[in-house]
């Protein structure tokens, strides 16, 4: 919803990107999932060619990124999308502590997203670190894709924030970056989205 919400239609909330397609995989499960899980996921948005990547997960506690799952996210930034590459972005967590650089949200070719109030502060529970690249406003209202038998007795939820909320923001303006420019490079299109970022000097 905060991504890709239908917009101009009179009903529920706008998405970032509103003609974007998206294609979802479910990562998440009542038990554990093996690395190869999140391995695969990657692979499956590179056989896909998709052109953003929203990552709004991470793990429990603080570890070195795996290097399997490593070199699946620099191969999707690097050869995916044709060989022009795909930006890959990830929720910076909501921890209120700093991300170590060999974390998963440090690799390389990673835009590392943080969260801001409507007052352009930083939020406090986001995570912070060398690895942040840019930070956007958590989503208040988004749709709920269980609907009537979700959470909210409808089709829209206002349970979901922190910054998994701010990611798929991000993710939706990446989306409307590269349907402007589609023949730039994902290295292209990560140093345009950052240099025309508005600063926010209150998200420190």
């Amino acid at each position: 919803g905060l991504c890709a919400a239908s917009t101009n239609n009179g009903e529920g909330i706008a998405g970032a990107c509103p003609l974007c397609r998206l294609r979802c995989v479910r990562l998440l499960a009542d038990k554990p999932v093996p690395e190869s899980a999140d391995v695969d996921a990657f692979q499956f948005a590179f056989d896909k060619g998709a052109a953003v990547v929203s990552n709004s997960w991470g793990f429990v506690d603080p570890i070195p990124v795996p290097k399997a799952l490593e070199d699946a996210i620099n191969n999707v930034f690097d050869n995916g999308r044709g060989g022009k590459g795909a930006l890959v972005v990830f929720a910076m967590g909501n921890d209120d502590r700093e991300i170590g650089d060999d974390e998963m949200e440090a690799v390389r070719g990673v835009l590392a997203i943080g969260a801001i109030n409507n007052l352009d502060a930083a939020t406090p529970f986001t995570n912070r670190g060398n690895c942040s690249d840019l930070v956007a406003p958590t989503g208040t209202l988004t749709t709920d894709i269980a609907g009537p038998d979700g959470s909210d007795p409808g089709d829209y939820t206002s349970l979901f924030g922190g910054t998994s909320s701010s990611c798929p923001v991000a993710a939706g303006i990446a989306g409307l970056l590269v349907s402007a420019a589609p023949d730039k490079t994902s290295a292209e299109l990560y140093d345009i989205l950052i240099q025309s970022a508005r600063p926010a000097p209150y998200a420190v």
